[in-house]
């Protein structure tokens, strides 16, 4: 049975006034348009020459000879760019063979050393980490290492009104060991706009983590979240665009006032897809990659349909495959509900919630205890609770899994949890319950949080409440997570496992 907060009923007198016709059609139905422009930074990158060409003829002590060309940028990115250039070669290969090995010959690339080495010691070195090798000089810099990537320049200042030039240099010295031919490589170019200092998009890409194009856009995955990126935002506020590894679903994610980065959307990850499954569970390979922090045997019983009672073991799993929650409840098989997940308030014919700023928040995924544990917390009708084994089935323990993706887990909850944290951190308050504004509009947009509902025994309500699963047990088989309606927040209520209610995560 769900339990209720708060409820309360509004009594209007109305008086009738004889003689007076009221007309109950005054008001026309009417729908809202969002109008926005979304400016992308300029990015302007040119090459004095495209073809880069200087010869030498070897002598016994060695000949030098170099050639450079400019780069010019621009952008009217507020906080600059960053060129990079790179090569697939760092050796410059021969298109001869060398007649006495059969061979492909090659002229390497300088050792990298902190300084490098001037123009003038280049010409005059015999040292044969440098003779018969090439290397670049970045503007008035030393010549140094042609590696793979190399940074040319990165500037914070955006010159919208002019342009950047930088000069790179190439040399060679060679001796009569080199073998005559033409040496080559392809050189490419890369100017990217800069993202907030000290933002999500700057922590990952000082992490040197990479994006995959999805539609045209390039994202961060969630699963290259860490402790240190979320650090290294110092930003309070900063959100990006990320993608799941499991689905490729987009979702938001933000450093928040708690000093901690949060998933903004519900999760909407569909676990009756084969695609999700294969990408999260491998029966055969026990160190599989799984992007959950779930184990192979607690994703056996999510994938399976959940444990037998009494069963601790993948013995005897039933094999009907996880279930849509339709109908029902349950507390030892796995129950999901995807058929709304992209929904918004908007969809909805009376949507009772005062927030403008919800039209754009989905519904995600619903999800009883069991799903949303990975199959790890399943067993027991809701009087017993235990995650793992069925030998100490009273014992209070907290969620140690869920179907969050790897480098993210469900929030704690309860007076001393993360979602109590978080509300206490953007409302300077202490308080279970939030019921004045600003500081209810402020957690709701914050945390981009919809009156998605709960899904319970065949029927979803939406747009009157918002629940959202914790991993924190309190008492009877009941986990606390955060309570939403239209005019109050609890951080610290608590619902039977059988509800089918909201995933949010935070990163580890």
């Amino acid at each position: 049975m769900l339990r209720s907060y708060k409820s309360s009923l509004l009594v209007v007198p109305v008086v009738l006034l004889a003689g007076l016709y009221i007309n109950t059609n005054v008001f026309a139905d009417s729908n809202d348009v969002d109008f926005s422009i979304t400016v992308n930074p300029s990015l302007t990158l040119a090459l004095s020459s495209n073809t880069v060409n200087f010869s030498i003829t070897p002598t016994a002590q060695g000949a030098y000879n170099s050639a450079n060309f400019t780069v010019t940028s621009a952008t009217n990115n507020a906080y600059g760019y960053t060129l990079v250039m790179g090569t697939s070669n760092v050796d410059l290969t021969s298109n001869t063979i060398n007649p006495v090995t059969t061979e492909y010959p090659t002229i390497p690339t300088l050792t990298e050393t902190q300084d490098g080495i001037s123009a003038v010691d280049f010409e005059a070195s015999t040292d044969s980490n440098v003779l018969n090798h090439y290397g670049i000089a970045i503007g008035a810099n030393n010549f140094n290492a042609m590696n793979t990537t190399k940074q040319v320049k990165k500037t914070t200042v955006n010159n919208a009104s002019g342009v950047d030039t930088t000069t790179i240099a190439l040399a060679s010295k060679l001796d009569l060991n080199t073998v005559p031919g033409t040496y080559s490589t392809t050189i490419n170019f890369q100017m990217t706009a800069n993202p907030l200092p000290g933002g999500l998009e700057e922590a990952y890409q000082n992490a040197n983590k990479t994006k995959k194009t999805i539609n045209g856009k390039e994202y961060y995955a969630m699963q290259d979240m860490n402790s240190t990126i979320c650090s290294n935002a110092t930003v309070t506020g900063d959100v990006i665009e990320v993608y799941d590894k499991r689905d490729n679903t987009i979702y938001h994610i933000g450093k928040l006032a708690d000093n901690k980065c949060w998933l903004l959307d519900n999760l909407a990850l569909d676990l009756t897809n084969t695609n999700v499954k294969d990408a999260m569970y491998d029966s055969s390979d026990s160190t599989h990659d799984t992007m959950t922090n779930a184990t192979n045997e607690q994703l056996g019983y999510l994938f399976n349909g959940g444990r037998v009672s009494g069963d601790s073991t993948t013995d005897n799993l039933p094999t009907t495959g996880l279930a849509n929650l339709t109908s029902g409840n349950s507390y030892s098989a796995p129950l999901v509900n995807m058929a709304s997940k992209d929904m918004t308030r908007a969809d909805l014919t009376n949507p009772n919630d005062p927030l403008i700023e919800a039209d754009d928040w989905k519904f995600g995924g619903y999800y009883n205890y069991c799903a949303a544990s990975a199959g790890s917390y399943c067993y027991g009708s809701g009087e017993d609770c235990d995650s793992t084994t069925v030998d100490k089935p009273n014992t209070a323990i907290d969620a140690e899994y869920d179907i969050c993706p790897s480098g993210w887990r469900m929030p704690t909850g309860g007076a001393s949890g993360e979602y109590q944290a978080l509300a206490n951190a953007i409302t300077g308050d202490t308080s279970d319950w939030i019921d004045t504004e600003p500081e209810y509009s402020n957690i709701r947009k914050t945390l981009s949080f919809p009156l998605s509902g709960y899904f319970y025994n065949g029927s979803v309500s939406q747009g009157w409440y918002g629940y959202f699963w914790s991993s924190t047990y309190r008492h009877n088989g009941d986990m606390y997570y955060l309570y939403a309606d239209p005019s109050d927040i609890n951080p610290q209520g608590s619902v039977g496992r059988n509800l089918g209610s909201s995933v949010r995560c935070i990163a580890q």
